[in-house]
C-alpha cells in the first residue's frame, strides 16, 4: 500500500485509490503519518482531535476512530495491521517507500550524494534528481484536511520543499537556465518575500539573462520589506550580490553572476559532519572543565546552556548537523559547565554570575592559546538560552576580547519568565519526579518535536544533570540576572528570538536587545526553544552572515510583538 501526504491525502493499494472514513478519521491517519513508524500518545491523538477541550469520552471514541481506520486500511489477502498499539498510544507501521516524503528523501539523498561531481554532465543529473524530487509535491501537506496541534510538522516540512527549491534552483543557474527559472521564483518570493535566498536567486537569475533592472528592484524591494517590518537590511551576501548587478558596465545584456556553488538541501537525513570534534581540558577555580573544538576559521566559542553535553550532544545527527553548519565557516568552541557532561563536579551550590563568567573566560583563554597562539586573541561569541546571559557577561567585562556578540533564546533576569508561584512549581515537579520532570521540560523545550525527539532530550537531560541537577539548573536560571551589565556592552550584537518560544516569551527577548547599545534584534518564526530543531537554516545563515558584516548594516528591530510562552500553563 502506498500512501501519500505531500498534498491531499492519497491512499492506493494495487493501483486503486482507497477511501478512508471521514474527517475524524482522516486527520488522525494525518497524524499517524505525519509519526510513521514512531508511537504518539493517545494523550496527544485526544489534543489533536478535540483541542483543549475533549469529551468525556475522548478515549473510548479514539478507539471507535482507530478500529474503523484499522477497517478501511486491511489488507484481505494478509492479516497485516498498518495501525498497532504500543505502550501509551499508537503507530503506523510502513514500509521503505510505503510513504511519498520517503522517496523525496531518497531522491534528495541521492541528489546530495551527486553534489562532488562538478561536471555539466553532473551538474544536469543532480538537476533532473532535484526535480523529480520537487514534483512530487502536488500541494500543502494533507491538504485540505485540518490538523490542529501539527503546524510545527507541517511548517518543517515546507521548509525542506523551500530548501530543495533552492538548491535546485542554484544547480540551474549553474547551467546557465536562468530565464527558465525566472517564473517559478517570482512566484515563490510572492509567497515568501522574507527569504533572502530566494530573492538572491531571482536576482541571478533575472540578471543572468539581460533583466537587469528588475533584479535591481528585486533588490529594492526586498530591502524595502526587512526595514519596514524587522528594522534590518538585507545580509552581507545579498548587499554584495546587488554591488556586483550595479556594477555591471551594459544593462540589457545577459551578466553572469557567480553564485556560490549551490549546497546540498539541509535535510533531516542528512549525515553529521565527518570531522571528529577535539575534546581538551582546562581548570577555572580548581575546578576541570572540558572543552571542544570542531571546524576551521575564526573561533566562535558557545556559551553552553544548563544541559550540555559534549560526547552526548555530539552523537545528536540534529545537533551536529547546527554545530557542522557553524564549523564550515568558523571553529566552532564548546564546553561543559562544571557539575554537567565531562567537566569535574560542581561546588555545590548555586554558581554565580561572575562564576559562571570565570568559566567561560577560562575555556576562551585556553581555547584561543592552544588554537590561535594568542590567548589575548578575540573571539566571536554565540550565547544561547540560559548560556546568553553568560555570553552577555563575558562581553560586558571583556569587551576587548569579544569580536561579535550573538545572543539566541536569552533573557535579561530570570525571574521575568514565569510568575513566582510557576516558578516553584515547576523546580518542584522537576525535584520530585525524575521521569515526569525531564518529560515537563522535554515539553516546554521542544513543543514542535516529534515524540522520539523529546524523548531523546529527557534522556539527555537525565544522563547531563540527574534529577536534582536539573532541579538546581532551574533554580539557576530563574535566579539569573544580567540586567544591570547589558547597558556596558560594546561589541556590536545581534539578538535572535523565535516567536511563539515556549520556554522564554518573545517579549524577554526584545527587552534583552533593548538593554544592549546598538544591538540587532532578529524574530524568527517557530516555537522550538533548541536553536537545532524547528528551522535551523535561517538561524545558522544569519549567525554567520552577522559574523562577518559591517555592524552599521545592522538597526535594532522597532515593532514588538507578544509571543506565546506556555510555561506557566505547564506547571
Amino acid at each position: 500500500m502506498w500512501f501519500g501526504i505531500l498534498g491531499a491525502l492519497e491512499i492506493v493499494r494495487d493501483g486503486r485509490p482507497v477511501s478512508v472514513g471521514g474527517p475524524q478519521q482522516q486527520a488522525l491517519l494525518g497524524i499517524l503519518l505525519l509519526n510513521a513508524n514512531n508511537m504518539v500518545p493517545a494523550d496527544r491523538l485526544i489534543g489533536h482531535l478535540w483541542g483543549d477541550r475533549p469529551p468525556a469520552s475522548a478515549r473510548s471514541l479514539l478507539q471507535g476512530c482507530v478500529a474503523h481506520l484499522r477497517r478501511d486500511l486491511a489488507d484481505e489477502r494478509t492479516d497485516r495491521q498498518f495501525i498497532v498499539r504500543r505502550g501509551p498510544g499508537y503507530a503506523l507501521e510502513l514500509d521503505p517507500g510505503d510513504l511519498d516524503l520517503d522517496r523525496f528523501d531518497a531522491l534528495v539523498d541521492a541528489a546530495r550524494d551527486a553534489a562532488e561531481d562538478r561536471t555539466r554532465a553532473g551538474l544536469e543529473h543532480r538537476a533532473a534528481l532535484l526535480r523529480r524530487a520537487l514534483r512530487l509535491w502536488r500541494g500543502a501537506v494533507l491538504d485540505g484536511i485540518v490538523l490542529d496541534g501539527c503546524e510545527p510538522e507541517l511548517t518543517r516540512l515546507e521548509e525542506r520543499r523551500l530548501a530543495v527549491l533552492e538548491e535546485c534552483a542554484g544547480v540551474e543557474l549553474e547551467l546557465g537556465r536562468h530565464a527558465e527559472v525566472v517564473p517559478e521564483l517570482q512566484a515563490v518570493v510572492r509567497i515568501h518575500p522574507l527569504r533572502e535566498q530566494l530573492r538572491t536567486l531571482l536576482m541571478a537569475a533575472l540578471a543572468g539573462c539581460g533583466r537587469r533592472g528588475e533584479a535591481l528592484a528585486a533588490y529594492r524591494e526586498l530591502r524595502t520589506t526587512l526595514v519596514d517590518e524587522l528594522g534590518v537590511e538585507p545580509s552581507a551576501t545579498v548587499q554584495a550580490l546587488h554591488q556586483r548587478i550595479l556594477a555591471t558596465d551594459e544593462p540589457g545584456q545577459p551578466t553572469t553572476i557567480e553564485l556560490a556553488a549551490a549546497r546540498p538541501a539541509w535535510s533531516h537525513a542528512d549525515p553529521a559532519p565527518s570531522a571528529e570534534q577535539v575534546v581538551r581540558r582546562t581548570s577555572a577555580g580548581g575546578r576541570s572543565i572540558a572543552w571542544s573544538a570542531v571546524g576551521s576559521g575564526p573561533p566562535l566559542v558557545v556559551a553552553n546552556w544548563s544541559f550540555g553535553h559534549l560526547e552526548l550532544d555530539w552523537r545528536n545527527p540534529a545537533f551536529q548537523r547546527f554545530v557542522g553548519r557553524l564549523a564550515r565557516q568558523h571553529t566552532v568552541i564548546r564546553y561543559d559547565r562544571p557539575g554537567t557532561g565531562l567537566s569535574g563536579p560542581a561546588t555545590g551550590t548555586r554558581p554565580s554570575l561572575d562564576e559562571e563568567t570565570a568559566v567561560l573566560e577560562a575555556v576562551i583563554d585556553a581555547a584561543t592559546a592552544t588554537l590561535v597562539g594568542d590567548s589575548a586573541a578575540p573571539v566571536g561569541l554565540f550565547g544561547c538560552s540560559s548560556g546568553s546571559g553568560i555570553a552577555a557577561g563575558y562581553a560586558a567585562r571583556w569587551p576587548e576580547r569579544v569580536e561579535r556578540l550573538v545572543l539566541y533564546g536569552g533573557y535579561a533576569r530570570g525571574l521575568d519568565l514565569a510568575p513566582a508561584a510557576t516558578r516553584e512549581a515547576l523546580v518542584r515537579i522537576v525535584a520530585a519526579h525524575r521521569g515526569l520532570g525531564s518529560q515537563v521540560l522535554a515539553g516546554l523545550l521542544l513543543p514542535g518535536g516529534t515524540v522520539a525527539e523529546r524523548d531523546g532530550f529527557a534522556r539527555l537531560q537525565r544522563a547531563v544533570a540527574g534529577q536534582y541537577g536539573a532541579a538546581q539548573a532551574l533554580e539557576a536560571a530563574f535566579a539569573a540576572d544580567v540586567s544591570a551589565r547589558l547597558g556596558r556592552i560594546r561589541t556590536p550584537t545581534l539578538v535572535l528570538h523565535r516567536r511563539a518560544d515556549r520556554t522564554v516569551p518573545f517579549p524577554l527577548g526584545q527587552d534583552l536587545a533593548a538593554r544592549i547599545p546598538g544591538a540587532a534584534f532578529v524574530a524568527l518564526d517557530g516555537l522550538d526553544h533548541l536553536p537545532w530543531h524547528g528551522e535551523p537554516e535561517t538561524l545558522v545563515r544569519l549567525v554567520i552572515d552577522f559574523a562577518g558584516a559591517d555592524p552599521a548594516a545592522t538597526r535594532s528591530l522597532g515593532r514588538l510583538e507578544r509571543g506565546a510562552p506556555d510555561i506557566e500553563r505547564v506547571a
